[in-house]
């Protein structure tokens, strides 16, 4: 199934001439897309974040789909493959 969507992306993507990058989803939900703090216990529940650093509450999934977008920027503006690393601006 991953393979389908992946490629269904791809194909979607040439006829916006955009692009489709592969982000490795590891620690995206126990990771503050705030603060970048990581923890276990930053996931109450199934559908429940909240940081134990900075107090962000969001909804699980939504606060990984942020971290993967940062993952992804990073990909796009540095180079970067490394999941929910920041880049030094030159």
């Amino acid at each position: 199934m991953q393979r389908f969507l992946m490629d269904f992306c791809k194909y979607k993507q040439q006829w916006k001439n955009g692009m489709v990058l592969k982000v490795d989803p590891k620690g995206t939900s126990q990771t503050c897309s705030c603060c970048g703090h990581k923890s276990k216990a930053n996931r109450l529940s199934q559908s429940e974040f909240v940081c134990e650093k900075c107090g962000l509450t969001i909804n699980a999934d939504d606060n990984a789909s942020l971290n993967i977008l940062a993952s992804g920027n990073g990909v796009l503006a540095c180079g970067n493959s490394n999941s929910l690393e920041f880049c030094k601006q030159e």
